[in-house]
C-alpha cells in the first residue's frame, strides 16, 4: 500500500509540473520533490543542476552511496529513482549496509557494501568508471575520507564527486572535530583546494600541510543557514595537472617583484597597480 501510494504520489507530481511548464524535462528539484527526496527539502539539489545541468545527457554512470529507508522493508531509495528521471541515458548504482534489492530494475542496481571498507568499495566498483559519484552514506568522517580516496580515481574526467551532510566535520558523534584540531573531511577538503592550483606549485615548494591531487580541477563548498547539511562539489579535470617546470620556471616563482622587474624588461607597475607585460 505504501509503494502504491508512493508510485501515485510521484505521478501525479510529475503531471504537474509538466502541465505547469508544458515542458518534458523536468528540473533536478521538481523531480526531487516529486520523488520524495529530502535532497530538495535540504536545498541541495538547485546546486546540483548548475554543474550537472549541461552534462544531463551525456553521464552514463552514476553510483549514490547510502540509500535511505534504513532496515525498514522497501523503504528508501527516493534519489535512486530520481537520478533515473533526470540522467535518461544512465545507469544508477545504489551502495548501502542494508539490502536494498527491491529498487532494482533495468537501470537502477543495487549493493550491500560497507563505504568504509576499500576492498568491498573495489570489488563491486571493479572495471567500472563513473560520471558522478554521491556520498550520501553514513556521514562518518572517517568514512567519507576512505570512499573518496578509494573511488575519486574511478571517475571520468570531467566528472562530479559529492560528499553530502559535510556538517558531520564538526560534530563529535559522527567523527568529527568542534575545533577542527584533528582533520575531518572538510579540512582535508580544505588542503585539497591546493590542487586546483597545481600548475602553480612547484614540486620543491610542497609541504606536508598541502594535500595535491593533479586531477582535482574545482571545488565547490555549500553550507545553509537554515540546516545541519552542507555539500561539497568537487570536479575532476580533462587533463591531469602539471607543476611548473622547475629548471625554466621555479627561478621566476621564486623572485620578488624588483628581482622579477630585472629578469623580465617588459614587467612594469602603472599607476593602478596592474602589471603590464
Amino acid at each position: 500500500m505504501k509503494n502504491i501510494k508512493y508510485t501515485l504520489y510521484t505521478i501525479f507530481k510529475k503531471f504537474y509540473f509538466r502541465l505547469r511548464k508544458l515542458n518534458l524535462n523536468l528540473s533536478l528539484s521538481e523531480l526531487g520533490k516529486a520523488h520524495r527526496t529530502d535532497k530538495y527539502e535540504l536545498g541541495y539539489l538547485d546546486e546540483y543542476e548548475r554543474f550537472l545541468g549541461p552534462l544531463r545527457n551525456e553521464i552514463k554512470y552514476v553510483m549514490e552511496i547510502g540509500i535511505g529507508g534504513h532496515d525498514k522493508r522497501e523503504s528508501g531509495g527516493y534519489s535512486l529513482k530520481m537520478w533515473s528521471s533526470y540522467f535518461k541515458k544512465a545507469k544508477i548504482i545504489g551502495l548501502d549496509i542494508v539490502d536494498k534489492s527491491f529498487l532494482n530494475s533495468n537501470r537502477i542496481k543495487t549493493f550491500i557494501c560497507d563505504q568504509s571498507n576499500p576492498n568491498e568499495i573495489n570489488k563491486i566498483t571493479n572495471n567500472i568508471t563513473f560520471d558522478l559519484i554521491i556520498d550520501d552514506g553514513s556521514h562518518f568522517v572517517d568514512h567519507q575520507l576512505i570512499s573518496f580516496k578509494t573511488l575519486f580515481p574511478k571517475i571520468n574526467p570531467g566528472g562530479f564527486y559529492i560528499i553530502e551532510d559535510t556538517c558531520g566535520s564538526f560534530m563529535k558523534r559522527l567523527g568529527g572535530d568542534p575545533f577542527l584540531k584533528e582533520e575531518t573531511t572538510i579540512s582535508f577538503l580544505k588542503k585539497l583546494v591546493f590542487s586546483c592550483y597545481s600548475n602553480c606549485i612547484i614540486e620543491s615548494l610542497k609541504n606536508k600541510n598541502i594535500n595535491i591531487n593533479k586531477w582535482v580541477q574545482s571545488i565547490y563548498f555549500w553550507g545553509s543557514k537554515n540546516n545541519n547539511g552542507g555539500i561539497v562539489i568537487i570536479k575532476k579535470g580533462l587533463n591531469e595537472g602539471n607543476s611548473p617546470d622547475e629548471i625554466n620556471q621555479e627561478k621566476e616563482y621564486l623572485l620578488d617583484f624588483n628581482e622579477y622587474k630585472n629578469y623580465n624588461k617588459n614587467w612594469t607597475k602603472n599607476t593602478s597597480g596592474l602589471f603590464n607585460t
